[in-house]
């Protein structure tokens, strides 16, 4: 994880993006990867490897808004800053969605955050399960 600042310099009046993940989306090590940057990983390296993330933070309003609901939302999540307000999403690959299964009732159980998507993305997710659920139940 980066970040570009020290919490002590923090500007409040300033929005601020921390990177939670620059990989793939099929993770690292990537299934069935053969190539020496998915061999041999050390336990650090693995659990420092995430998918593609931002979060977007103002120390002023003490709220976070997750760019990506990525397979490593579970870690992502607990390296926010500050309460998470809203997720958008920006494309339909499987990194940038599947952690919102984490959202439904047999985990987070929340219904209150909300979620951006352009208008096609936000008809999938509501037309079809799992994702429908995550709303109708």
């Amino acid at each position: 994880m980066f970040t570009s600042l020290l919490y002590s310099q923090v500007n409040s009046n300033k929005i601020y993006l921390k990177v939670l993940g620059t990989v793939q989306d099929g993770g690292s090590p990537h299934i069935a990867c053969g190539k020496k940057c998915c061999k041999n990983l050390s336990p650090q390296e693995k659990a420092n490897r995430k998918i593609t993330c931002l979060e977007v933070f103002q120390p002023k309003t003490k709220k976070s808004i997750l760019f990506e609901a990525t397979p490593d939302i579970v870690s992502q999540w607990k390296a926010l800053s500050y309460p998470l307000k809203g997720i958008y999403l920006t494309h339909a690959h499987m990194g940038h969605y599947t952690g919102l299964l984490h959202l439904g009732r047999e985990a987070l159980g929340s219904k209150e955050i909300p979620v951006f998507a352009m208008p096609k993305m936000r008809s999938f997710l509501e037309n079809n399960a799992p994702w429908s659920q995550l709303v109708d139940l």
